[in-house]
């Protein structure tokens, strides 16, 4: 029997990935992210729930990421206005439209930033407490939904 060159190294490829099994790297830190929405039954306004909340937070979203702030360094360095849906939506110069991908929160860059999957720079808020699990899931679902202008 003859045996070819290319069947001879798909029989060592197989016969060598059973002698180098997958190296153990740990249980995961956090749970994959997924993009449905975690309570379908309840709509996430952006007025309400999303735009109060950039308002209300104290040294957070707003104090920084307003053209008319106190200390508008977030806007300034980053360009990214959240004052309102269409400034959102414009996004900054690193997030650019990607800020908010509709109906995709895992690929959305507003959400990888207060979370710990930062795509770019550091989480935000930069100088702040971060986000409460259920603000960031206010987000998340938010987007999740559309990311409609409700």
């Amino acid at each position: 029997m003859r045996l070819t060159l290319p069947l001879l190294l798909s029989v060592f490829a197989f016969a060598s990935a059973a002698c180098f099994p997958e190296p153990d790297v740990g249980a995961p830190l956090r749970e994959a992210c997924v993009n449905e929405d975690s309570d379908p039954g309840t709509d996430v306004s952006f007025s309400v729930d999303i735009l109060s909340m950039f308002e209300t937070m104290p040294d957070g979203c707003l104090a920084c990421h307003a053209p008319n702030a106190p200390t508008p360094l977030g806007f300034e360095i980053s360009g990214l206005d959240l004052t309102s849906f269409a400034t959102l939506r414009s996004g900054g110069q690193n997030s650019s439209t990607d800020i908010v991908v509709d109906n995709e929160p895992c690929n959305s860059f507003l959400l990888l930033k207060v979370t710990d999957g930062v795509p770019f720079g550091a989480r935000m808020p930069l100088d702040g407490p971060p986000l409460s699990p259920r603000q960031v899931q206010l987000i998340h679902d938010w987007i999740a939904e559309g990311a409609l202008d409700n």
